[in-house]
């Protein structure tokens, strides 16, 4: 940990803290129909679970699903069903290990979390198989696209284990982002978005456009003490005001009107994922990684 990290963790309690500020009142600006708790902020994992979460996987269903197709793909290259001992052990570990996971969707938040993992967050190690990706052409993507192991959630961190995305992943993409689309022009968004970024300029730094998101205006020449230094600034601009509980119950709000309109389609993707989850255990229990 570095010194400014350490510096952090003592100013706020160790590294492993998760008490979740106190949130304010939500206001006048925030609107009249944002519900406060809707977005659930998970201060461990600096994650955010949002409405639309619910109807795909879970992070650690997606790695089930992405590793049992990275196993298809995998006896598919062989052309054999039989796992080599390396490989088995490796599906293992990742399947075992910390699921990949998006921290910052309004900018860096939760200061504990920063010191002790750094702006980027947790390093995940991913599930490589032979080296470079399968060319496009390969026959062995329309027979993994064939298995409908395809991970469905509404983050997009696993690329397309086939053809492309397609059915309940597709769907569930374009509808989390019409619901963000619809959220990002909120004005009590972009209030609180200018009140956040005026910290930071107090501190002194320059920001970002808010059409960008706003926030820290990074420089390629920083070092990593700079650049960590800076997220802290960041986050903690944001957790003394608790913009990422209240960014994040504008945003749900949006997205439970989504939802409102949408139910059926939205039971057929989350019925998809299911299966898919269900077909994905199948596999690797065959293979003998569990």
């Amino acid at each position: 940990m570095s010194t400014l990290a350490a510096l952090v963790v003592l100013l706020y309690g160790c590294a492993g803290h998760t008490e979740t500020p106190q949130i304010p009142s939500m206001g006048e600006g925030t609107g009249n129909d944002v519900q406060s708790g809707l977005a659930v902020l998970d201060w461990g994992a600096a994650t955010v679970s949002l409405p639309l979460d619910r109807y795909g996987m879970t992070p650690e269903e997606a790695q089930v699903v992405y590793t049992a197709a990275m196993v298809r793909s995998y006896q598919c290259q062989m052309t054999s069903d039989r796992l080599g001992s390396d490989f088995i052990e490796q599906a293992s570990s990742y399947l075992h290990g910390t699921p990949p996971a998006v921290h910052w969707i309004w900018g860096r938040w939760d200061v504990p979390y920063i010191a002790e993992f750094g702006p980027f967050g947790e390093i995940v190690p991913p599930l490589s198989l032979t080296g470079e990706p399968l060319p496009q052409d390969d026959p062995c993507r329309e027979q993994v696209a064939h298995e409908g192991l395809e991970v469905i959630t509404t983050e997009g961190l696993y690329p397309p284990t086939g053809n492309g995305f397609s059915g309940g992943s597709l769907t569930l993409s374009l509808m989390t982002l019409d619901a963000y689309d619809a959220a990002s022009v909120d004005q009590s968004y972009l209030k609180l978005m200018a009140e956040r970024d005026a910290c930071i300029e107090r501190a002194g730094y320059s920001v970002l456009a808010s059409s960008d998101g706003g926030g820290v205006a990074w420089s390629d020449r920083w070092t990593g003490e700079q650049a960590l230094q800076a997220s802290i600034v960041e986050a903690k601009c944001a957790d003394d005001m608790s913009y990422t509980q209240l960014v994040g119950d504008i945003f749900a709000s949006y997205q439970m009107e989504y939802i409102a309109r949408h139910e059926a389609e939205l039971a057929a993707v989350k019925k998809e994922a299911d299966a898919t989850v269900a077909r994905a255990r199948e596999v690797l229990r065959a293979a003998g990684i569990e």
